[in-house]
């Protein structure tokens, strides 16, 4: 019954997503979230399903025509009114938005995204209402940067179990790490061209402790770059992100084990729009068991195996279904394991990127840097390029180094137009002409 209602949804959201008219201009709000718990509109011909509701101009109250909303399971997009329905999946608890490039990514008052909102839409014979409220860019660019770092795992988040000489995990993101990337997006701002900024982590924020999910959330609130710009932070699921201690035996979607992430950082499968760019953050793992690995032999992680499932795959083909004009576009995609040393159903998805313009991989998990050409193609006739990031912990934050001897790093990317237009891996505490 389960697959029947997903197929179903799935045909009406590639119908929905076939009938796209382009958002309105104006207004210079800041994003104001989503509105969950509003009244539930009166169902329209053609919108069926038991979770519905609004897109609307925060300013104006507009309705927004063809933004794409999905629940992890099923995509559709809004119709001239704004409206959306989807039916809800047994496993639903996210719904959220594909923001367009038109407007502003929303922030809750302590600047963390909020295109998604958390619940429990998993009773099919239920309705639910979840509204959203977008803000029009002040000035629409297709230029942007793009901070990508992997690996952080933060596992301790006080100084008290360490040396004198030896700072926590949490406190050398906050006095290293965090500065050292807003002050490089500053200096390849390009004269004021590259405010639009975004940080990406690709995986492991954690590292199996999730008690210290909320603190390194706390400190990645209201951010700015460049005079003021919010700095937006987006988050992959990695395999140390899941919690071991509440995976339940038969349980390979791994509901469970993910609920602290998700309820901290938004849905494992999502995407977004900046710039003229469609970025997708997938989980990549499938989890299926307990590990025994462990940092200090008190917190054990997940096992896995590697690779997206068929219903994954189904979710990212309608995702894609409702990108307007790929064939000019950038795909961005992140997963926190690194997709060249293959896994189920990673050919299938890298393929779906062969329709844009330019595609980019990012990827962590192996704690050393790799660029990667996919025999995959884009539009633009050059290979997906994957670039796999060494680990912002160094070796676990005790030596600045990751596996392969590179210095603990992050990656920027300079996205202009259509595509990539230069990148830099960065050392934290050295210039960026500190390179090998």
């Amino acid at each position: 019954m389960k697959r029947i209602a997903f197929i179903l949804a799935a045909m009406l959201a590639v119908a929905a997503c076939g009938n796209k008219i382009e958002p309105e201009e104006g207004g210079q709000k800041p994003g104001t979230g989503n509105e969950n718990g509003t009244e539930i509109p009166d169902p329209q011909p053609g919108l069926e399903g038991n979770i519905r509701g609004q897109i609307t101009d925060s300013k104006t109250g507009a309705p927004i025509a063809g933004v794409s909303v999905s629940d992890g399971y099923t995509v559709t997009s809004t119709d001239a009114d704004g409206n959306y329905a989807i039916q809800g999946n047994e496993l639903t608890r996210t719904v959220f938005i594909s923001v367009p490039a038109e407007y502003e990514i929303p922030t809750d008052q302590d600047g963390h995204p909020t295109f998604y909102t958390n619940g429990q839409f998993n009773d099919p014979q239920k309705e639910y209402a979840v509204s959203f409220k977008l803000t029009p860019r002040a000035k629409a660019s297709d230029k942007f940067l793009l901070c990508a770092a992997a690996d952080v795992h933060i596992y301790d988040g006080t100084d008290k179990y360490y040396p004198k000489n030896r700072r926590s995990d949490l406190t050398q993101v906050k006095e290293d790490c965090l500065p050292d990337m807003i002050s490089t997006m500053e200096s390849l701002n390009g004269g004021g061209s590259y405010n639009d900024c975004l940080v990406l982590f690709a995986g492991d924020q954690m590292s199996d402790n999730m008690e210290q999910v909320v603190p390194f959330k706390n400190a990645l609130a209201n951010k700015t770059v460049n005079n003021g710009h919010k700095l937006i932070f987006l988050h992959c699921i990695g395999n140390h992100d899941f919690a071991n201690r509440d995976l339940v035996d038969k349980d390979p979607t791994s509901y469970n084990a993910s609920k602290t992430f998700v309820e901290n950082f938004g849905p494992m499968d999502y995407s977004l729009n900046i710039g003229n760019a469609h970025i997708v953050v997938m989980n990549n793992m499938i989890v299926n068991s307990k590990d025994n690995w462990t940092r200090d032999r008190q917190i054990q992680c997940v096992g896995y195996n590697k690779g997206i499932t068929a219903e994954q795959l189904e979710w990212l083909r309608q995702d894609l279904a409702c990108v307007k004009n790929p064939e000019k576009k950038i795909i961005i995609l992140c997963a926190h394991v690194p997709m060249f040393n293959g896994g189920q159903n990673y050919q299938e998805a890298v393929k779906l990127m062969g329709q844009f313009y330019e595609g980019h991989i990012i990827s962590g998990h192996s704690h050393i840097i790799r660029n990667y050409v996919h025999k995959q193609t884009s539009k633009n006739g050059k290979g997906v390029y994957e670039h796999n990031l060494q680990s912002l912990a160094g070796d676990w934050w005790f030596s600045n180094l990751s596996s392969d001897g590179s210095p603990r790093g992050y990656k920027v990317l300079r996205f202009s137009g259509s595509k990539l237009l230069d990148s830099v891996n960065k050392a934290v505490g050295a210039s960026t002409n500190y390179q090998m």
